[in-house]
């Protein structure tokens, strides 16, 4: 179970040593592998402490990246990052994930041992998109890498920090989810809940993240979908599982672990009450793609 604080104030201060960095080494990330990736959103990363190791497409082929701190990293929405598996050193970094409807933030305090999320870790979810400023950079770094002008992309990533931060200072004022129309609200939280499905989020931190109550999350869940909030978070892990299952060589416990279940058994279990049909059957019936 994801056990990380979700508390703006306690992020704001890693974000200020974040901007007190003077020269960070700036890297870029934009290659789509052959397979597709599923990812889907634009990333921004920060690298406050430590080193980091990645698995990126380059140049058509999969290689390893290293960075060491410190160090701004970005990666196009259709890139591949992500984290290697053999064993990496304590490192803190800052993670943006600029979503359609809002930024979702995180300080990742890696002890070397334990893998993220972590009660060390902090996270936060804004109530809006990134601003205009911030989109219209997001975009021209998408062209200027597109055109292959990767040295002038690099040059925006530090003005995109500083805006993506503002941003966030912003939406800590009043709430205003409690002002929102049930059905405007409901929308916020079933798009978190689908973009979110490999976390083992509870009803309890979805609530505190949208600062309303857990018992009004599962009546919003019930309204609109006839499901309990269990429920609808089950759906949407399977709904990324089935997509693993098409377009990943994942193997099943990897895919488990990926889509939020305790283990594999259970992921299993759950597939087939839902398709009558186990994840391997599933994955031989798929057409594959011609080579």
């Amino acid at each position: 179970m994801a056990e990380y604080q979700i508390s703006l104030e306690a992020l704001l201060p890693f974000c200020e040593e974040g901007l007190a960095i003077e020269h960070p080494a700036r890297i870029t990330v934009h290659e789509e592998p052959e397979e597709g990736w599923i990812h889907g959103v634009p990333r921004l990363l920060i690298l406050l402490e430590g080193e980091s190791h990645f698995q990126i497409q380059k140049d058509g082929k999969p290689q390893e990246l290293k960075i060491n701190a410190p160090a701004i990293l970005y990666c196009a929405k259709d890139g591949k990052l992500t984290t290697t598996k053999h064993p990496a050193p304590p490192s803190c970094a800052l993670s943006f994930s600029f979503y359609p409807n809002y930024i979702r933030a995180m300080n990742v305090d890696y002890d070397g041992i334990h893998t993220p999320p972590t009660k060390r870790d902090i996270f936060y979810h804004t109530d809006k998109p990134l601003s205009d400023a911030g989109a219209a950079l997001l975009k021209a770094i998408d062209c200027l890498l597109k055109d292959g002008n990767e040295l002038l992309a690099e040059e925006l990533l530090v003005p995109l920090f500083k805006i993506t931060v503002g941003d966030l200072k912003v939406s800590d004022a009043p709430p205003s989810e409690r002002q929102l129309r049930p059905q405007r609200l409901w929308e916020q939280i079933n798009t978190f809940l689908r973009d979110h499905r490999e976390e083992s989020i509870t009803r309890t931190q979805l609530a505190q993240l949208f600062r309303i109550s857990p018992g009004y999350v599962s009546e919003l869940c019930r309204q609109n979908t006839g499901e309990s909030f269990s429920e609808v978070k089950l759906r949407y892990q399977l709904e990324r599982a089935k997509n693993l299952l098409i377009h990943s060589n994942l193997n099943i416990n990897e895919i488990a672990m990926q889509c939020g279940f305790s283990c594999a058994n259970y992921f299993i279990r759950r597939f087939r009450k839902a398709y009558d049909v186990t994840p391997h059957v599933f994955r031989n019936r798929q057409t594959k793609p011609p080579t």
